[in-house]
């Protein structure tokens, strides 16, 4: 089960969300959203074992550095089904724009041809990796691989994916896989 306000997956025994502190009535079915600020002192000892390991697990994912979130699209590099979460994507493209900017500047300051052509092997290395990462988060946000073809279209589809990618994830699982959050 799914918690409505925040989309964490929920097992059967627990109490309330880990995350976001919502009860969860006796009857598994009904989720009723608390206000953290009145209930904080109530309901913070409230908390299962099973509870608890589902928060932990989730916190080890949300603490990971850039470079495992990196790595994580290098293992799926040709891997253009299921979702990727906005982690994943974005620190992939903060580290080709800083490579990109390395070679840049590289060139700029030694003045020859060597890190222009480190910078085109990189470009043409990142490039299905780039295809399927950014395909797997269309699919997170519930659209279609086929929309990267928007990014085609002169200024308006730049911009368009721009704001599909950095939508926030589809709750729970869809057509293209389980939540990845």
């Amino acid at each position: 089960m799914n918690c409505p306000k925040c989309g964490l997956t929920i097992n059967g025994s627990a109490s309330k969300c880990p995350r976001c502190l919502c009860k969860i009535s006796k009857d598994q079915q009904n989720i009723v959203p608390q206000n953290n600020e009145e209930n904080d002192d109530a309901n913070e000892n409230n908390f299962t074992t099973s509870d608890y390991s589902q928060y932990a697990s989730q916190q080890n994912v949300n603490n990971k550095s850039m470079f495992y979130w990196i790595g994580q699209v290098f293992k799926k590099y040709t891997e253009f089904n299921g979702r990727a979460r906005r982690k994943e994507y974005w620190f992939f493209v903060l580290m080709t724009m800083i490579v990109s900017m390395f070679f840049t500047i590289l060139a700029i300051v030694t003045e020859t041809i060597f890190p222009s052509i480190l910078s085109l092997m990189f470009s043409m290395g990142i490039l299905i990796p780039s295809w399927a990462v950014l395909v797997r988060r269309l699919h997170d946000t519930d659209r279609s691989g086929v929309k990267v073809l928007m990014g085609l279209i002169p200024i308006a589809g730049p911009i368009i994916l721009l704001v599909y990618v950095a939508q926030d994830s589809t709750p729970g699982d869809n057509q293209y896989g389980p939540c990845p959050k």
